[in-house]
């Protein structure tokens, strides 16, 4: 006589903690902090653009640093969804993908930090 038994569940809960920095009225704030809050979009984007410049910048440095003729033997992923592309041009793609799915998360969270949500 064999007896099985199986017990499975799962539980999953999320909880968020905000603390208002600025919670004083606009009229008690001081001038700078009102400058600031004001200015900040305006810097939020010329920082963002300055990080996607030098990122630029960083992978042109990077290709103009690999050699131009190089061999290289391909090599192939078995699953017959990908086998048709070189793993490197896979690889490569993804990697691109990742990189503006940071960027959009960067952006969300510094505008969310920012207003003390």
């Amino acid at each position: 006589m064999i007896e099985i038994s199986a017990t499975a569940f799962g539980h999953a809960s999320c909880s968020a903690t905000v603390t208002v920095i600025r919670g004083a009225p606009w009229y008690k704030r001081s001038p700078r902090i009102l400058w600031e809050d004001a200015t900040y979009p305006f810097r939020e984007k010329f920082h963002s653009l300055r990080a996607k410049r030098n990122q630029a910048k960083a992978r042109k440095q990077i290709q103009r640093s690999q050699p131009l003729d190089t061999s290289r033997d391909a090599i192939y992923f078995s699953n017959d969804e990908w086998k048709s592309e070189p793993a490197i041009a896979l690889v490569r793609r993804l990697l691109d993908e990742l990189d503006v799915i940071f960027l959009q998360a960067e952006q969300e969270f510094l505008s969310v930090g920012s207003s003390g949500s």
